[in-house]
């Protein structure tokens, strides 16, 4: 794996707070694409974005099926973070539908992930407000975020709530 310029990297090892008392700096995460600067091509941009979060998405998956709940977090995070700040406004602006949807996917895909890690993690609160950012700012359609919200709702009680998530998947009624 290539690690990128250790300069643009420094967002990337700004602590990520798992619990409100844990302050731990994640080290920078390996990178299988070097960050291009940004005022590279949207192409090359879109290109090294989609490869790094892939692989610490994958590396996340890793921990997570071995039961490392906080590792499998910290590498979605990672993952999120790899993406520039502004690249899906630009591909927005560029009209560029393939390269924002493959990118929003990505994205989505690392957040639900990070649901299921703090689920894992018996963060319930936290994989609750996840899960509904999922719904309620990226796809409102995504049964899996539903699907996770559920289980977090019945681990803290809420029965109820966690019914209505449900059946709103069994039905297939998602907004």
């Amino acid at each position: 794996m290539i690690l990128g310029n250790e300069a643009t990297l420094e967002h990337l090892a700004e602590p990520l707070l798992l619990e409100a008392e844990e302050k731990k700096v994640v080290p920078p995460p390996q990178l299988v694409k070097p960050i291009p600067p940004k005022n590279a091509p949207l192409r090359i941009q879109f290109e090294a974005a989609m490869a790094n979060c892939a692989g610490l998405k994958n590396e996340g998956t890793k921990k997570y099926e071995a039961g490392d709940y906080k590792g499998a977090l910290r590498s979605y995070q990672a993952a999120l973070a790899t993406i520039p700040p502004g690249l899906m406004e630009e591909l927005c602006f560029s009209q560029n539908r393939g390269m924002m949807t493959a990118l929003g996917d990505m994205q989505k895909r690392c957040k639900i992930n990070c649901t299921l890690a703090k689920i894992g993690m018996k963060m319930y609160y936290e994989a609750i407000q996840e899960a509904t950012e999922i719904i309620e700012g990226m796809d409102d359609s995504d049964a899996k975020a539903y699907q996770y919200r559920a289980w977090a709702e019945k681990a803290r009680g809420k029965t109820d709530q966690a019914l209505i998530d449900l059946k709103t998947v069994r039905a297939g009624t998602m907004r």
